[in-house]
């Protein structure tokens, strides 16, 4: 009896493991979490923020993904409490799931109090670096840059560039990696009719993007649909704000970013 016992639960315990694996086949990628702003509400739709916020980290939570990338603007002022006690409990249900979670610099995080912003935000994401860094998965290489080029140094600003290129370099020899994706907060090309295309993202990232390899360049800052943007052959996606879906939106399709590695490493793109 005590054997068969022992069985049970060992089998119970295999089979809770496995409901919380992570697909490691699977990145999702979305941005501008973050509710809205007073002074934002003045002029803008509300369009539920709260709600598809919470309808986008149910999906995510749901489908388990090998990872979750957040472009930005995860919350609207980066140095107030009060406004990351909702966004921690988000991360943390994520994280119990064994979903790591990972973010690039939005301008709101800095926005304010930067120091202090930046400071909140590292706590959180522990892995970030102001100079960018990159994280592998699988065969992909995701690469987050920080945009907020004014909170850097000058030196800061060099040696971000340098360290881009040196990396894109590096992973574009390793056969092991078969797709890059680049990213940065700010878009270096929207249909945004608020937040217009950076040209300080198109000058300093977008030239240095284009490994032999398959690749991309992801950013945030559009509003209510992503969008594909080909500029010289190479391929530039703009993510909606995840926190400008409306109620009839369904967050999963039109705020998450999901790519799948198929058993042959194919890459299926799902926005």
């Amino acid at each position: 009896m005590l054997k068969l016992l022992c069985l049970f639960l060992l089998l119970v315990c295999v089979k809770l493991h496995a409901q919380t694996v992570a697909d490691s086949t699977e990145l999702c990628f979305a941005s501008d979490t973050q509710k809205p702003m007073w002074v934002e509400t003045l002029f803008l739709k509300k369009d539920h923020n709260q709600q598809a916020t919470k309808l986008l980290f149910d999906a995510v939570t749901k489908r388990k993904p090998g990872a979750f990338f957040i472009m930005g603007d995860v919350v609207n002022l980066g140095y107030s409490n009060h406004q990351w006690k909702p966004m921690d409990v988000y991360l943390k249900s994520l994280r119990d799931e064994n979903v790591p979670v990972y973010a690039a610099l939005g301008n709101h995080e800095v926005m304010g109090q930067a120091g202090k912003g930046m400071r909140k935000f590292q706590q959180r994401f522990p892995d970030h670096v102001p100079t960018g860094y990159v994280e592998v998965k699988d065969s992909v290489a995701v690469i987050l840059l920080n945009s907020n080029f004014g909170t850097l140094s000058a030196e800061q600003n060099t040696a971000q560039i340098a360290w881009y290129k040196q990396t894109l370099q590096k992973l574009d020899a390793d056969p092991a990696i078969q797709f890059i994706i680049s990213g940065c907060h700010h878009s270096p090309y929207t249909n945004s009719k608020i937040v217009g295309s950076s040209k300080d993202v198109q000058e300093k990232f977008a030239p240095c993007s284009w490994p032999r390899k398959k690749a991309g360049f992801l950013s945030a800052a559009t509003r209510t649909t992503t969008n594909t943007f080909k500029k010289a052959e190479k391929t530039f996606w703009s993510l909606a704000a995840a926190a400008d879906c409306t109620s009839h939106c369904a967050p999963a399709r039109v705020a998450l970013m999901i790519w799948r590695l198929t058993t042959n490493r194919n890459f299926i793109t799902s926005p």
